[in-house]
């Protein structure tokens, strides 16, 4: 079974917008090198700005923490207007992982949908279709 992951996804904002939180030294590199839990656990502390749901809300993902991650996802499509097709597409794995298909289905219809790039509609489409392929078997 093909897996899509998206640490890389992560490891590309970070380095794109330095205004999107106060970069603290430590958190970021804990996460470029696999350490989802660590990374998170420091980042509650030291992460701040108006991205801060949207990273707190990866990481947690990337730590396996999924409903502490559906929390800052959910919050930060309240305050972020910019990046929701990646918050939807984060979401929906969430859901995917803790088994409420119809929920993730949802996320990764309003992910396509509302993204401009053509990379995360493949990947909202690719989930949409893993999903329907587990409810067929």
């Amino acid at each position: 079974m093909f897996k899509i992951h998206l640490g890389h996804l992560l490891i590309v904002f970070i380095g794109a917008n330095s205004a999107w939180a106060q970069s603290p030294v430590g958190w970021e590199e804990l996460s470029q090198e696999g350490r989802a839990p660590e990374a998170y656990s420091l980042a509650k502390q030291q992460v701040h700005g108006a991205k801060k749901e949207f990273y707190l809300g990866v990481l947690a993902f990337h730590a396996k923490q999924w409903d502490e991650s559906i929390t800052w996802l959910t919050q930060a499509l309240s305050v972020n207007k910019e990046m929701t097709d990646y918050i939807y597409l984060y979401r929906g794995q969430d859901l995917m992982a803790k088994g409420e298909s119809q929920k993730a289905l949802d996320d990764f219809k309003k992910a396509e949908q509302l993204s401009h790039l053509k990379f995360v509609s493949e990947i909202a489409r690719f989930y949409q279709a893993e999903i329907y392929q587990n409810i067929k078997e």
